[in-house]
């Protein structure tokens, strides 16, 4: 089990890591119970301090103007590093009630895809490759098509490759724990019968990489359009935007 420094914890606290460190310390944080114990204890610090801060603050302007003016320089001083404090206590403690992950787990669903057809238009070899990720994905065997395709068709894509053909395999990195690289599979999706399909995985990747930006402005656009996916996507769009206080 990894182990993370104090500035390791803020920097958690503060979302200051990176994606792959922000995912790795997550999933050290769901199994690790001395870790859990310490973020938590942190959190309870920096809630104590806003208090504290605010009350300094608080008592301060209460005072009657004449009082004020009469302030030293080490009130004055007081006073601005009580209001600094809120302020770094506003940004460690107002934070995102979900991760971007949490909703991944919630949510993430494979869609409804059509068994691709070979095609006429796909080389004998091509064709065969293509039956084979069928058939690796009806088995459930969603590592070998990441593997196919990684090694068969990732530099150079057979111009009739089926959009179902490519949701399968998209699925199958999502399904891998490789998100990210469903990515630039799903945006090779050109068949206005799988729009949606497509939207809806690329929805869920960007949201099993962490990020909400993108994933935020799908969710929005799907919430006003989709068919099959509309409340789905207002509910992730939500909970994208819900914060709370530690």
């Amino acid at each position: 089990m990894e182990k993370y420094t104090d500035q390791d914890i803020d920097d958690f606290i503060l979302d200051q890591m990176g994606v792959e460190e922000h995912l790795a310390f997550c999933e050290n944080l769901e199994n690790d119970e001395e870790l859990r114990e310490k973020v938590a204890l942190r959190q309870l610090i920096v809630e104590a301090e806003r208090h504290l801060a605010e009350k300094e603050v608080r008592k301060i302007m209460e005072q009657k103007p004449q009082e004020r003016l009469g302030v030293k320089r080490l009130r004055v001083a007081s006073i601005i590093i009580a209001a600094a404090l809120i302020g770094v206590v506003f940004m460690i403690g107002y934070s995102p009630k979900y991760s971007a992950q949490d909703i991944f787990r919630e949510y993430y669903s494979i869609p409804m895809i059509e068994r691709p057809r070979g095609g006429t238009a796909l080389s004998m070899e091509d064709a065969v490759i293509n039956n084979q990720i069928i058939t690796h994905f009806e088995n459930k065997e969603y590592k070998q098509v990441a593997a196919m395709y990684q090694e068969q068709w990732q530099e150079q894509l057979p111009t009739n490759v089926s959009s179902a053909t490519l949701l399968y395999i998209a699925v199958s990195y999502i399904e891998s724990d490789l998100p990210k690289q469903a990515i630039p599979v799903l945006s090779r999706v050109n068949d206005t019968d799988y729009t949606e399909e497509a939207k809806w995985l690329l929805l869920c990747a960007y949201l099993g990489v962490g990020d909400k930006e993108q994933a935020g402005s799908i969710a929005g656009e799907m919430a006003g359009n989709s068919l099959h996916y509309k409340e789905m996507a207002k509910e992730i769009q939500t909970k994208l935007k819900q914060r709370v206080w530690f």
